[in-house]
């Protein structure tokens, strides 16, 4: 689920252009940002290179170009992720990654953005 704002969440593929949800750069300054794009594919849509990314008691599946921020500030895209590495909390605390695996997935996958512009170093 993505969040709105402290409390609530939302699935992502039911989050509109237009939606507010909740949003940082790498300072961890978190505002509500309005999404300018929204966009997925179908739920039972055959997805290659799907990358699974195992963490505390739970898991997120990803494209594999999906960008994470990792406990040290850098960005490093879901196919280079390695158990070494470390995710970073909202909160800013370091998240041991349990697992990483690459396939093939059959679900959907659906795209926010709340800026169409690139982003600065500090994803601002």
């Amino acid at each position: 689920p993505i969040a709105l704002d402290e409390k609530q969440f939302k699935a992502i593929e039911e989050i509109k252009q237009g939606d507010f949800v909740y949003a940082c750069g790498k300072d961890l300054k978190w505002t509500k940002q309005k999404v300018e794009f929204s966009q997925g594919t179908e739920v039972s849509s055959m997805q290659k290179y799907v990358v699974l990314v195992s963490y505390e008691n739970t898991f997120i599946a990803v494209t594999s170009d999906h960008i994470f921020m990792l406990s040290n500030g850098q960005l490093k895209a879901a196919d280079r992720l390695s158990q070494t590495d470390e995710l970073i909390s909202p909160s800013g605390s370091p998240i041991k990654i349990n697992s990483v695996h690459i396939g093939d997935y059959n679900a959907g996958f659906h795209h926010i953005t709340t800026k169409k512009e690139i982003p600065d170093t500090n994803l601002n």
